[in-house]
């Protein structure tokens, strides 16, 4: 009933309805838009003489942070705006874990659902990774930690959302969250070796999927010279994509948890709060 009513709300906002579906295009189109004619096929670039726009790290990064801006924006408000709400009907027994297994439920699928818009749309036409490690498609492969880190990002947006006491609050934090993202990736600057960076980059999703997306490209991995400066969790090996999955799944889990433990503090304020 609540995921029902949740879809209705939606629906009924049409603004919000169609920066829904408009998000995962622009980015798509920023990506489409980027120099590169081999995609993310690294060995055809190495094979150009790197002469040609293979670089395959910019798309890479736009598809990732992509989606980490398009989890966290959909899910900042998605708490606060109902507070009040939710705290009524707590009085005539809602359940708080219906509420916001109702929240999970609709939004994951919406973001997931961005998320492959956005890596379709994104690669369409462009070369696929030149070996995948899992599936038999590449851009499966990438698809998948796209949505991976859209569904983190979108976790840590209702978090934000939890603690925040009004929904004006919710845009600078997520600015400064997004900001992070970048410098944080592992790209922009080398963080294997680096603390306290390195452990602050733990918790930010577009680390795992950016070292995912790699992989699979086998980015800086050329077969018989490999780059002694590699970031270990780029290694392209089937084990150690599975690795920065599951870290990202094991983070969007713990996330969630302490959403929840949020939800129930607020739901029995203590006394003179």
């Amino acid at each position: 009933m609540l995921a029902r009513r949740y879809l209705a709300v939606i629906a009924a906002d049409r603004t919000f309805a169609l920066s829904l579906v408009a998000l995962p295009l622009v980015f798509a189109l920023i990506a489409q838009l980027l120099p590169s004619d081999y995609g993310l096929s690294w060995l055809r670039w190495v094979a150009s003489g790197f002469d040609a726009n293979g670089d395959n790290a910019r798309l890479m990064l736009v598809l990732v942070l992509g989606c980490a801006f398009i989890g966290s924006i959909g899910a900042v408000r998605e708490l606060v705006k109902e507070r009040s709400i939710v705290q009524r009907e707590q009085a005539i027994g809602l359940s708080l874990g219906a509420y916001l297994s109702s929240k999970l439920v609709v939004l994951g699928l919406i973001t997931s659902v961005q998320a492959v818009i956005l890596a379709v749309a994104g690669l369409w036409g462009k070369e696929p990774p030149d070996a995948p490690l899992v599936f038999d498609d590449g851009v499966v492969e990438i698809t998948v930690a796209l949505v991976a880190v859209a569904l983190a990002a979108m976790v840590q947006g209702l978090l934000i959302s939890a603690l925040i006491a009004n929904a004006d609050r919710g845009m600078p934090i997520l600015a400064v969250i997004l900001l992070l993202q970048v410098p944080l990736c592992g790209m922009v600057m080398p963080l294997h070796g680096q603390p306290p960076l390195e452990q602050v980059a733990w918790l930010v999703p577009s680390r795992w999927g950016f070292a995912m997306t790699v992989a699979t490209t086998a980015y800086r991995q050329t077969p018989g010279n490999p780059d002694p400066d590699l970031d270990p969790l780029w290694t392209a090996e089937a084990g150690q994509w599975a690795f920065d999955l599951a870290v990202l799944l094991l983070l969007t889990v713990a996330v969630t948890a302490v959403i929840w433990l949020v939800l129930r503090r607020g739901a029995h304020p203590r006394k003179g709060r």
